[in-house]
């Protein structure tokens, strides 16, 4: 009596793992780029939430007014205040650039910034102690009040998406992602 030895895989048997396999890798590429317009907001909202705290930071740090300014095409700059100056929102030529950021570039035009007012701009300052400047902003209250009538950034996706994430500032500088 002879026994047949069966050791391996038949080609069927292997071709058959390789399509689930690559049908498996088809659907978690598709997953990973249909969630990635939310992955960029978020890593925005992030990225903008530490710059406002480092920007903060410094303001307490150096016994610095700090401020931060968006310009309408979606960046930001962060600004250390030098001289005595009664408009916050105006600009010294001795002022020190921080920072500038475009988060259209950097995000490759998947965010926006949404609007805040204050000085005609949009901008915050962060006075001498970390503490937020009360008279550089008006606060606009939503509904629902997302940042319990703090002052806040909207940031946004830039496609038909209503996908919103919002920064929050209190009055002592204290910055949150709600």
């Amino acid at each position: 009596m002879k026994i047949k030895n069966e050791n391996g895989f038949t080609l069927i048997e292997m071709m058959v793992v390789l399509v689930i396999i690559i049908v498996l890798i088809g659907l978690g590429i598709s997953a990973y780029f249909a969630n990635l317009p939310h992955l960029r907001l978020a890593a925005a909202t992030r990225g903008f939430k530490d710059d406002l705290m480092r920007a903060q930071q410094i303001a307490a740090k150096e016994n610095a007014r700090v401020r931060v300014t968006f310009t309408t095409n979606g960046s930001y700059e962060i600004v250390r205040i030098t001289g005595d100056q009664d408009a916050p929102c105006a600009a010294l030529v001795d002022d020190v650039n921080i920072k500038t950021v475009d988060l259209a570039n950097q995000y490759k035009n998947a965010v926006t910034v949404g609007t805040f007012t204050a000085c005609g701009l949009q901008t915050v300052v962060f006075g001498r102690l970390g503490a937020v400047d009360n008279s550089t902003f008006t606060t606009v209250i939503e509904a629902p009040d997302y940042c319990n009538g703090e002052f806040r950034v909207n940031i946004q996706r830039a496609d038909a998406s209503l996908e919103t994430m919002r920064v929050c500032i209190n009055n002592a500088g204290r910055v949150r992602i709600p």
